[in-house]
């Protein structure tokens, strides 16, 4: 979305002015029906991002999530295995509506860190050392309902617990991909920008 690439630069470049040394990647889009192929592509950015580029650290970041200048260094500085920012969705939540569920439990802004039972993977900031202890695919390829809340239990049980600093912040665009439910119609996208289902002509050079 509009945004999201110029901020995860600049924020990056922050985090460099004060030690970090960091490299950007994009990841083909492979969701289909029901936003299936998520999980994938986290993995695979994961994947680029501990053994190509030899990364401490690997953020997942989806295309519609806004970081501030200094989120990148202020999750870093943090050295936790498994870490997300706070979420702000003032800039689609309606005044006066609740906004969506993307943790439990659901802190404040300014509580520090708080250890969380789930959190949404649209900013996650993985160490090296609990991808490893992980597995190296982090996030489940299974389509289930409830994703998130299985994930961060099996992070819990490899010895990764996961953080949310409250004092971090990045903006949410739209409403996240939260696995809560089983939809029953395919993503909005038009047809070029969808991937083609298994047995679908050009499924194969796809």
């Amino acid at each position: 979305m509009p945004g999201v690439l110029d901020a995860a630069g600049a924020s990056l470049e922050y985090a460099a002015q004060r030690g970090y040394r960091g490299e950007s990647y994009t990841i083909k889009d492979l969701t289909f029906w029901n936003y299936f192929g998520i999980g994938a592509m986290r993995n695979m950015g994961i994947l680029v991002g501990i053994q190509d580029f030899g990364a401490d650290f690997c953020v997942v970041l989806d295309n519609d999530c806004l970081l501030h200048e200094d989120t990148l260094w202020r999750l870093a500085e943090r050295n936790k295995d498994v870490i997300s920012p706070f979420y702000l969705c003032d800039k689609f939540v309606p005044e006066g509506d609740l906004p969506p569920l993307v943790s439990r439990p659901c802190p404040q802004q300014g509580q520090a860190l708080v250890k969380m039972d789930f959190v949404v993977g649209s900013c996650l900031m993985f160490s090296r050392l609990a991808v490893k202890a992980i597995g190296g695919q982090p996030f489940s390829p299974s389509h289930i309902t409830n994703i998130e809340e299985y994930d961060c239990r099996v992070w819990r049980f490899a010895g990764c617990d996961t953080w949310m600093d409250t004092n971090v912040y990045v903006d949410l665009l739209r409403g996240p991909t939260s696995r809560r439910f089983i939809e029953t119609t395919p993503p909005h996208k038009t047809k070029e920008q969808q991937s083609p289902m298994p047995g679908e002509p050009g499924w194969e050079e796809w």
